[in-house]
């Protein structure tokens, strides 16, 4: 007998948010994620630059990490989160590192 694991939905292992979606380390984890068969929604700052990743993410929410009022809803619903990032250049630190902290 031939047993074959069914590929899952895209939404069965729940919802997860991946910051940074349309960079060099980000791309790969959306689409490794998405495969997996997770939801994806995508925090991009512009849908526009989405790239090869693009059908891998099932939503796509626009804004930008170092603005706190662009992020309202987020992680409305999201079971994850990841934030797949080389280095950092930035004096500003990210909003959503520290509105996630202070909720949990």
């Amino acid at each position: 007998m031939n047993h074959e694991t069914p590929v899952p939905e895209p939404s069965s292992r729940g919802t997860v948010v991946v910051c940074g979606a349309t960079g060099y380390l980000g791309h790969h984890v959306v689409r490794a994620l998405h495969g997996d068969g997770w939801r994806v929604r995508a925090l991009v700052r512009d849908a526009a630059r989405q790239g090869d990743a693009a059908d891998a993410c099932d939503e796509v929410f626009v804004g930008r990490p170092t603005d706190p009022e662009t992020l309202d809803g987020l992680f409305d619903g999201a079971d994850r989160r990841s934030r797949p990032s080389g280095p950092v250049r930035s004096s500003v630190a990210p909003a959503f590192v520290t509105s996630t902290n202070e909720r949990t």
